[in-house]
């Protein structure tokens, strides 16, 4: 989401420019093997997913798949909020079939082939300029 547009799932945008150095935003969108760490990004030896956007898949008693990120859990219960659905599952542990931990990011790393050099470009030049300075303009 940027300047209150946009998905749920993710982070929230709108002052990307103001915590993240272009390079660190070029690596996010076109580095599998990137995460942010510090001021502006590196690449650790040790590979994890984020916590903030856990991906996880579970499967419901009446065999539905919910697939989206992890917002919370227990010994009890989980909260996840679907990628498809954009909404807020409140599950009971005990009651589900499974539980898949996913590894992989749900942002895609291969802005660069999906777009265009021109594409690549403009979107580039709309995340730099989200910032807090530009907003109060």
């Amino acid at each position: 989401m940027a300047q209150g547009k946009g998905g749920v799932v993710g982070p929230e945008l709108s002052a990307i420019a103001d915590l993240r150095k272009t390079a660190s935003i070029v690596d996010a969108l076109t580095n599998p093997q990137y995460r942010v760490q510090g001021d502006g990004g590196a690449i650790p030896r040790k590979l994890e997913p984020p916590n903030d956007y856990r991906v996880v898949r579970v499967t419901t008693p009446d065999g539905r798949v919910i697939r989206g990120v992890l917002k919370n859990e227990n010994s009890v219960s989980m909260q996840i909020l679907g990628v498809d659905d954009s909404r807020l599952h409140l599950l009971e542990r005990k009651t589900l079939r499974d539980i898949q931990y996913e590894k992989a990011s749900l942002m895609p790393r291969d802005y660069k082939t999906r777009l265009s050099a021109q594409e690549f470009q403009d979107l580039m030049a709309f995340l730099t300029r989200l910032s807090r300075r530009e907003s109060r303009k």
